[in-house]
């Protein structure tokens, strides 16, 4: 059984409600495509569809890699944990891999939405 983990509790929601009012307030302020339907009706249809899949982060996404992660930290099970390095490396390069991650997909997002497609033959 893992620990109860306080800080997704007191930091997480928060956070995932923010992130939540923050892509709310850029979809109003920016929106992707051209706006066929009115403000009021895309804005419900975008938060009733994206209620599912904050949920699913909540429950799902965020205990699932730190169980793997206590459980690979147990069994001394992966790259960090064979090489030993100093903490400071650690960190580095694990945010280094997270911001990389991050940044691709938003990049593949942002080209996806604003790249015209044209097919020649």
């Amino acid at each position: 059984m893992l620990p109860k983990i306080p800080l997704m509790d007191y930091v997480g929601r928060p956070v995932l409600g923010g992130i939540f009012v923050a892509l709310l307030l850029l979809q109003w302020r920016f929106p992707l495509r051209r706006q066929h339907f009115s403000v009021l009706g895309r804005l419900l249809r975008n938060c009733v569809l994206s209620i599912p899949g904050f949920a699913i982060v909540r429950l799902a996404m965020l205990p699932i890699p730190l169980a793997i992660a206590v459980w690979a930290q147990d069994r001394h099970v992966g790259l960090l944990n064979w090489l030993e390095p100093p903490r400071w490396i650690a960190v580095i390069t694990t945010g280094g891999g997270i911001g990389s991650i991050t940044w691709s997909r938003s990049f593949g997002a942002f080209t996806t939405f604003t790249t015209p497609i044209s097919i020649s033959m």
